[in-house]
C-alpha cells in the first residue's frame, strides 16, 4: 500500500531563472517590485506534488576567500539564506570579467540550468522552468519528447512565444506574488521571501 502512494506522489522539478524573474517582474510591475518566493511555492504546490526547488543565479559581490566563494554583500546573503530555508538549493557563480572587456560575461545560467534538467531527468516527473526566456525552448521539447510533463512560469508580458508550444501548461505570475519593496536593501523590514 505504502508502495502503490509512493507512486502517485508527482516527482517535480523546480528550476527558477533568478535574473530572468527579478528583470521579467520589473519590466511587469516596475522598479520596485520583488517576486514573493512563498508565493511563487504556494503557486506551484497542488495535488500530491513533492517539489525539488533549484534557484539558479549570478552573483556580482562576492570574493574567493581560501578557495571558497563568499558572499561581500550584505544582499547576497541574506536573499539567498531566504531561499535556503524555503527549500530552494541554491545554484549561484560569479560575473565573469576580464582585465580589458568592458562588458561582463558569464551573466546567465542558461546552458547549467539545461544541463542539470537532462543530467537529472530520471528524478523527476514534471519540469517547472520559472523563466520567460525563449532559449529554453529546446531544453524544453526535449524533455517533452523524453515523456516528461513541461509546465512554464513567467509574467504575461515578458514571455517568449517560443515557450508555447513545448509547454503543456503556462501559468503566469500576478500582483498576488509580487511585493514591492520600499528600499532597495534586502533584510530587516522587508523579507525577501515573502
Amino acid at each position: 500500500m505504502q508502495e502503490q502512494r509512493a507512486k502517485e506522489v508527482e516527482r517535480v522539478f523546480v528550476a527558477v531563472d533568478v535574473q530572468n524573474l527579478w528583470y521579467s517582474c520589473r519590466e511587469e510591475f516596475g522598479d520596485g517590485a520583488r517576486v514573493r518566493y512563498r508565493q511563487l511555492i504556494d503557486l506551484i504546490r497542488s495535488g500530491n506534488r513533492e517539489l525539488l526547488l533549484h534557484a539558479y543565479l549570478i552573483t556580482a559581490n562576492t570574493k574567493i576567500i581560501r578557495g571558497k566563494t563568499k558572499f561581500v554583500g550584505r544582499q547576497n546573503s541574506r536573499f539567498i539564506e531566504s531561499l535556503q530555508e524555503l527549500g530552494f538549493v541554491v545554484r549561484d557563480r560569479s560575473v565573469i570579467r576580464e582585465k580589458n572587456a568592458n562588458n561582463p560575461f558569464g551573466t546567465d545560467w542558461d546552458m547549467g540550468i539545461a544541463i542539470e534538467a537532462i543530467k537529472r531527468i530520471e528524478e523527476f516527473d514534471t519540469y517547472i522552468l520559472v523563466s520567460g526566456d525563449g532559449d529554453f525552448n529546446i531544453l524544453l521539447e526535449e524533455l517533452r519528447k523524453q515523456g516528461k510533463r513541461v509546465e512554464v512560469v513567467t509574467f504575461k508580458s515578458t514571455k517568449s512565444v517560443l515557450l508555447h508550444r513545448p509547454a503543456h501548461k503556462i501559468t503566469h505570475l500576478t500582483a498576488d506574488q509580487v511585493f514591492y519593496a520600499t528600499r532597495r536593501a534586502y533584510g530587516t523590514n522587508q523579507t525577501d521571501s515573502g
